[in-house]
């Protein structure tokens, strides 16, 4: 293993001949190329049940909360940051060129000390990780935490996430490495078509910018408050919301080929700044085959004309799918400074889940309307119209989870302006007001669509 590295013997300090030192160059590469195989394998979490059979998950006593924040600030102070630097040290000696050219050993001994380094660092955060998988000892189940603040289960499982897919490139960038190591050794003609090959050199320069911004993104997730989290998640799932709509609008309207700028949602946030607070104008999410941009290869794919009923239903489908966008983009663009200095809501795990999948649960609804829309000119009418009613009914109590999750526990959380010390609270109210219109929008926009599909079912075929 890597920490074996350091035991083997080293060249006296007098000059070696050249042979000895092309032996002494030749071992420590084999020294380096294994040490590289050895932490891949020690280390990836995906391909071995390390973590399941650590003793440190055996221990019975609970994890109290001082010593998971003493890890948390050991982790995002110390081992991360050291690991970061230590990364980027590596890519910066594995360069082949220089390495083949180098005729001492210098370069090599600097790689094997920082193999042993980069070993250390590893070791004490996946000690760290252990613990944490699947949940500390003595800590309750994610349907009743919603008190433990940072020992939430949602908490360990969004780490343990972020962490895996740390490892997953710092393997990655192991592999390459030992590889590049490995052609080192090999003629220089032979090298050259290796590396056109293969590009060794070129993976370590992408795997290194791949931690370094996997370390700066778990950074970054240790500081924000859980409803950021939530936040996150939404902000990756309305661009998949963007690109339904963007289909449907080729849809209703094939001859689009320019993109065209995205509409302004009103409301976006619930300070005065942002204007119009707490207000829901029908103007948002009317029919305007304008509004929203088409772009990508995958929507210049050609489409066959639907019919004109096929096309008014279509229509009457596109104030559900940006109603469904514009509610997260405003939710997501709560911004921190609207909230207490609190980081924790007082959500069980359980309920945070569900906040953070509703916008991948309305995204996979969308795309199912989007899918049968298509074929409506085709299939069989009734079948068409039931799988249609029953994927919109299906959207509301992901909404409404979320809208009373959201009353409940993120607007408590919301700050008083100055301004509004006179009332209980103005954003509060705010907010309340526009999910209360939102709402009422939706419901409206659902209902006409089912009202649409009945009258499309009654359309001559």
């Amino acid at each position: 293993m890597v920490n074996s590295i350091h035991t083997k013997s080293r060249p006296s300090s007098s000059e070696p001949s050249p042979k000895i030192n092309e032996q002494l160059i030749a071992r420590q590469r084999g020294w380096i190329f294994q040490g590289f195989r050895d932490m891949r394998i020690k280390y990836d979490f995906y391909s071995n049940d390390r973590l399941k059979k650590s003793p440190s998950i055996e221990k019975s006593e609970p994890y109290d909360r001082l010593t998971w924040q003493s890890g948390l600030n050991l982790l995002q102070y110390s081992l991360l940051p050291i690991l970061s630097q230590q990364i980027e040290t590596l890519s910066s000696l594995l360069e082949p060129l220089d390495l083949r050219r180098d005729n001492t050993t210098r370069k090599l001994e600097s790689i094997l000390e920082l193999q042993v380094e980069i070993d250390h660092t590893m070791c004490q955060i996946t000690e760290f990780v252990a613990v944490i998988c699947p949940r500390p000892p003595g800590v309750p189940d994610r349907t009743d935490d919603n008190q433990l603040q940072n020992l939430k289960g949602s908490r360990f499982q969004g780490l343990l996430f972020k962490i895996k897919f740390l490892n997953h490139d710092i393997c990655a960038l192991f592999i390459h490495s030992s590889q590049l190591i490995q052609e080192l050794k090999l003629s220089p003609k032979r090298y050259r078509r290796q590396t056109r090959k293969f590009n060794h050199r070129g993976r370590v320069t992408q795997f290194t910018e791949l931690i370094k911004e996997s370390i700066e993104l778990i950074t970054r997730w240790l500081k924000h408050s859980e409803f950021h989290h939530v936040q996150d998640e939404w902000d990756i799932e309305v661009g998949g919301i963007d690109e339904k709509l963007a289909k449907l609008t080729k849809l209703i309207n094939p001859t689009i080929t320019k993109p065209v700028e995205e509409e302004e949602e009103s409301g976006e946030g619930t300070g005065e700044e942002e204007g119009r607070e707490g207000h829901v104008d029908e103007g948002d999410v009317e029919d305007s085959d304008d509004e929203d941009s088409v772009d990508g290869e995958e929507d210049q794919l050609e489409i066959e004309d639907l019919s004109d009923p096929a096309i008014e239903l279509a229509r009457s489908a596109m104030p559900i799918i940006k109603l469904s966008r514009l509610f997260f983009k405003k939710l997501s663009r709560i911004g921190n400074y609207k909230f207490s200095g609190e980081q924790f809501t007082e959500m069980s795990s359980n309920q945070l889940g569900r906040l953070e999948r509703s916008a991948g649960d309305i995204s996979s609804l969308i795309t199912k309307l989007n899918d049968k829309m298509v074929e409506v000119d085709v299939n069989d009418q009734f079948h068409t119209v039931t799988i249609l009613t029953r994927t919109v009914e299906d959207l509301h109590p992901i909404f409404d989870s979320c809208i009373l999750l959201i009353i409940l526990y993120v607007v408590p959380l919301m700050k008083i302006s100055p301004q509004d010390h006179h009332s209980s609270s103005q954003s509060d109210i705010d907010l309340k007001t526009w999910l209360g219109e939102w709402n009422n929008l939706f419901l409206t926009s659902t209902q006409n669509f089912i009202h649409a599909l009945h009258t499309f079912a009654r359309s001559p075929a």
